[in-house]
Parts: C-alpha cells; structure tokens; sequence
C-alpha cells in the first residue's frame, strides 16, 4: 500500500526539496508551465496545475529562454503600439505649441507586422546637409543610415534628434529643420494623420 502511494516521480523528500526550490520563482514557473504545456504530474503536493515535477527542472533554463523571447516579441508590439501613439499626441501637441520629436527603437519585424511599413514610401539621401520643412507629422522607419536633425527657426528650442536603422522616428507638423547625414539614408515613412501645411 505505501508503494502504491508513492509517486512514480520520486520520492517524497525529492518532492519537498523540489517544492522548496519553486516557491521563490513560482510566478516564472506558472508562466513556463502554461506557456510550454507541460504534463500535470502530482509528485509536488500544491503544484498539480502547473504541472511540475524534480524530473523537469532541468528543462527551466530552457523554457525560461522561451519566455524571454515572448516578452521580447511583446515589447516590440508594445513599442509599435507606443510610436503610433506618440504620433497622434504630437499630431495634437503641434496645433497648439512646438512638441519634442520622438525616436523610438522597434524592430523591422514588429514595425512590419504592427505597422505594414512596406506599404509606406521609401526616400533615400546621400551624405548632406539641408533645410526641412515637415508639412504633416511624419513617422518614419529607418532601414539604414544614421542621421541628425536639428529644430530651427520657431522650434529652435526643441532638442535635436539622432537616429539610425531600426528606430522609429516622429516628428511634428509644421517643423523647421535642419538635416545632418552622416551615413546615407534609407527610410519607409508616411503622413497618417495627412499633410495640413503642404504647399
């Protein structure tokens, strides 16, 4: 009867010893769990529905990767999420005052599965400088090239923005500036919200 009892995962030290090392990172380990799907077994009393047992352990490092690697997925649509948004709050900002332009870094994955960057334009420029006017808020992905560019006129009191391939950038209607290339550019961009002061 007492070996019918035992679990077929070891025995009930090992269970304790195993329950002792889960309790601090258990909230990791519910998320392992659910994320891997793995069997229930009931060798850990008061751990049956995460479906742990001392034989998977060596498999946390792993799965602690995998979660890893979701939550950098997670934070890359977060940040698509985030740059949308700062585009409508500049949009907003620049009716009534002189916004900051925002740079935000997001990978081509999530700026094309959030954004659908390849529908946008594409501009190249080589190494230069020049004038810019910004006739709507522009939101741009850069491909490559690092670039500089500097308010001037009214926004002069705006800080300058450096940015290079693999940063969102987004800057307000209505801007004056001045652009710094120092490696040739290449970028997707598009005016969502439209373009208020074009000529």
């Amino acid at each position: 009867q007492a070996a019918s009892r035992r679990s077929n995962c070891g025995s009930s030290q090992e269970a304790a010893a195993t329950k002792s090392a889960m309790s601090a990172p258990m909230a990791l380990v519910r998320r392992v769990s659910s994320t891997l799907r793995l069997p229930a077994c009931t060798c850990v009393r008061g751990f049956p529905a995460m479906g742990m047992c001392s034989r998977m352990l060596p498999m946390l490092p792993r799965a602690h990767a995998h979660v890893q690697t979701r939550f950098r997925l997670q934070s890359s649509s977060t940040n698509s999420t985030m740059g949308m948004a700062a585009a409508t709050r500049i949009d907003a900002e620049a009716k009534a005052g002189k916004p900051e332009a925002v740079v935000i870094r997001m990978s081509r994955e999530s700026a094309e599965s959030e954004l659908g960057i390849s529908d946008w334009g594409v501009w190249e420029k080589e190494v230069s400088t020049f004038d810019w006017f910004f006739a709507g808020t522009e939101v741009m992905w850069l491909i490559e090239g690092e670039a500089t560019v500097t308010p001037t006129g009214d926004w002069a009191a705006c800080k300058p923005v450096s940015f290079g391939a693999g940063d969102f950038v987004t800057f307000p209607a209505g801007m004056t500036a001045s652009w710094t290339i120092t490696t040739p550019v290449k970028k997707h961009f598009n005016f969502p919200l439209g373009k208020p002061f074009a000529k």
